[in-house]
């Protein structure tokens, strides 16, 4: 085996530098974590009157923000899975820019160029980005950090959902809250707004439970709309169907995947029924959250349906290698819970309140809450509706007891100010990790504005072109081509040579390979005669003229004058791969499993360049590594 084979493919995304720079950024989050986790939390630290507002009367608040940074948390743990580098583009972000106005697929070809550039950096910065607003939102309570992670989420979030989430669908046919419109992401935006914006009164006298289970209401109803309208194409056959069997396509445990494919198997012959179905529940969950009636019921009944939906239609969010957040349904899901809270608290407060003033007893929300009453019928004695309050908010919290209470020495000296110095050094130390691991990205903005989408998809995928160390000669090899003709690969000299080990009875990659070598081709007609195809059969048994010929025909190969499909023995093909390092492996059942591998052979007979392709399905994948192949034979043809 020569010099070009077998060596390491591209593999620019593993960068160590980068890594050891996320190893210790990560290593001080994880340890001043676990300071603050188990730093004191004594009752003198809650008298002090600023960590009294934060855990009192801002409780529900806070609550909402917390949960908030747990969700940014897991979005990064999530981004830092091993398969994120490579396949986020391909997996996630350009199926969400497919079908989109023309306005943002150029906002989304500037993310994806960013990230193509700099796969690893790019990662990273992702990764450390999202942890930081989690743990900013986890520590800092009701102070600055907190404002300042709040703030960060609103900015993030949004350049997320733009370029990540494409929107969340909201201008794709086929839109539907079953797989996640309006996209998870501006839940995050709208919460960290919210949280920043809202007063505390709000949460706590019921008037912002009203209001989000009243938008919740709108979303469903909206969401009940666009499943009825023919445009959006769900009373078609494979419409609805495509939604479950994507979800049913992600590599997960049969339990989860078994219920899945019986309804896509359902909604493919009584498409109709189910459509019919899903609007009347959409269109109940909307009724019950806009009629007033903030009942458990409705909590119930709709946590049931976000359920199904998180299920069925968007797979958890997390299975599959390339999950960036759980989805919306968990947030629509949060939002509903705190909404719901806050409705309680308020209806608490109207309890207290009607105490001394016996009229409000005709509220029927109240009437139908007998156990607040019973657990607040205490607290009659005080003389005003503020005193009141701050009776059953004692009661709701009992470690805030008096919080008007000077801080004790300890709380001045010890506890607080070493809870925040840890606070900011966290936080502290992943900002200088972010900006530490942008720095290869900032500085290739103007790169990124300016390279077309269509040459940076294939990067990802693969890597892109490798150099082939040394440029050796190319061992000379002879087989027949699809015609019957003894060929070698000598006899292509001064001529740029594309090789390739392709299956001829395969019908998943090599079939897309075949299709790229199509475009590629288109690309390059006027230059046709300087340009050769070269294919060699991979698969070990069949080796015939009939199946090489066979998938010529089928794939739309027999039109390209400049293409040939190479075949013969078992034993000089085995001869063949061993010279080029291309990996054959025959499965007791199923297809060849085989190395994708192309060579870039420059008119001298030397290999120049090398590239292990995935063959993952996609019109726009294709045309990237078309003109990938395109541009360097190209090139090669103007050195020769």
């Amino acid at each position: 085996m020569n010099m070009g084979q077998a060596f390491n493919f591209p593999a620019v995304y593993l960068d160590r530098e980068l890594s050891f720079r996320l190893e210790i950024s990560f290593f001080l989050g994880v340890v001043a974590v676990l300071l603050l986790v188990i730093l004191p939390k004594s009752n003198a630290t809650l008298r002090n009157s600023s960590l009294a507002s934060s855990y009192g009367k801002n409780n529900l608040r806070i609550k909402f923000q917390k949960i908030l940074g747990i969700f940014w948390i897991i979005d990064g743990l999530l981004q830092a899975q091993s398969d994120m580098p490579r396949g986020f583009i391909p997996m996630v972000v350009e199926p969400a820019m497919t079908n989109q106005p023309q306005w943002l697929e150029k906002i989304g070809n500037l993310g994806i160029n960013m990230w193509t550039l700099h796969t690893v950096s790019t990662d990273a910065t992702t990764v450390v980005i999202q942890l930081l607003i989690g743990v900013m939102l986890l520590v800092g309570n009701d102070g600055l950090i907190a404002k300042a992670g709040l703030n960060l989420s609103v900015v993030w979030g949004l350049f997320v959902w733009v370029i990540a989430e494409g929107m969340g669908g909201i201008f794709v046919s086929s839109a539907t809250l079953l797989n996640g419109m309006p996209g998870a992401v501006i839940f995050y935006v709208i919460g960290a707004v919210v949280i920043l914006r809202v007063k505390d009164e709000k949460f706590k006298d019921g008037t912002f439970g009203k209001l989000i289970w009243n938008l919740i209401g709108l979303l469903f109803l909206v969401g009940t709309v666009m499943q009825l309208l023919p445009a959006e194409g769900f009373f078609k056959a494979g419409n609805l169907s495509q939604i479950f069997q994507n979800s049913a396509a992600n590599s997960q445990p049969e339990i989860l995947k078994a219920p899945m494919d019986f309804l896509t198997t359902f909604a493919t012959s009584h498409y109709f029924v189910l459509n019919v179905i899903i609007s009347a529940v959409f269109f109940i969950t909307a009724f019950g959250l806009l009629s007033g009636k903030k009942k458990k019921f409705w909590l119930y009944f709709v946590s049931a349906g976000l359920f199904f939906m998180w299920w069925f239609g968007m797979d958890f969010g997390v299975i599959g290698g390339v999950g960036t957040d759980p989805n919306s349904a968990p947030l629509i899901f949060l939002y509903l819970y705190i909404g719901y809270k806050s409705v309680l608290s308020g209806l608490k407060v109207q309890a207290v309140v009607s105490l001394q003033n016996p009229d409000i007893l005709q509220n029927p929300d109240i009437l139908q809450n007998p156990d607040i009453l019973k657990k607040h019928s205490t607290v009659g004695g005080s003389n005003s509706i503020e005193n009141l309050v701050d009776e059953t908010a004692s009661k709701l919290n009992p470690n805030l007891q008096d919080i008007n209470a000077e801080p004790t020495l300890a709380t001045k000296k010890f506890v607080l100010p070493y809870r925040v110095i840890v606070s900011a050094w966290l936080t502290l130390s992943l900002v200088i990790a972010t900006v530490w691991i942008m720095i290869p990205d900032l500085s290739s903005i103007n790169e990124a504005m300016s390279t077309p989408q269509v040459e940076t998809a294939a990067l990802v995928d693969s890597g892109g072109l490798a150099q082939v160390p040394g440029n050796p000669m190319s061992p000379n090899f002879t087989l027949i081509n699809q015609r019957g003709q003894k060929t070698s690969l000598r006899q292509f000299r001064n001529k740029v040579v594309i090789l390739s080990f392709l299956d001829p009875v395969c019908y998943e990659t090599c079939p897309v390979v075949a299709e790229e070598f199509i475009q590629t081709a288109k690309m390059l007609r006027n230059k046709s005669s300087k340009l050769e195809f070269v294919a060699v059969n991979a698969n070990p048994y069949f080796v015939s003229l009939t199946a090489t010929r066979s998938f010529d025909s089928e794939h739309g190969l027999s039109n390209l004058t400049n293409w040939e499909f190479l075949t013969g023995s078992k034993t000089q093909l085995e001869h063949v791969w061993e010279l080029y390092g291309a990996v054959t492996e025959v499965p007791q059942v199923g297809m060849v499993a085989h190395s994708l591998l192309v060579y870039m052979i420059n008119p001298e007979g030397k290999e120049s360049e090398i590239t292990q392709a995935t063959g993952n399905p996609g019109t726009n994948l294709e045309i990237s590594y078309a003109q990938m192949f395109a541009n360097e034979a190209g090139r090669l043809m103007g050195r020769g």
